[in-house]
């Protein structure tokens, strides 16, 4: 879903993946990052533990640009 998006707009992504077993560590729920999968814009959770529309996500960034 993301491939294009930092094509497309001025934004920098970055995927961070990690076995399953680092996401449900005691670390990582001290760290305060929200439940994988996530899509954060800047410290702003759009979606936590599920997916979100290709359309939505586009919309959010649109927003944070102020477009």
């Amino acid at each position: 879903m993301m491939s294009g998006l930092d094509k497309k707009y001025p934004v920098q992504i970055n995927v961070v993946s990690k076995p399953f077993s680092e996401y449900r560590n005691l670390k990582y729920q001290e760290s305060k990052l929200p439940v994988a999968p996530a899509i954060m814009i800047g410290q702003e959770v759009l979606v936590q533990g599920q997916d979100i529309q290709q359309h939505d996500l586009e919309k959010a960034i649109r927003a944070r640009l102020g477009n």
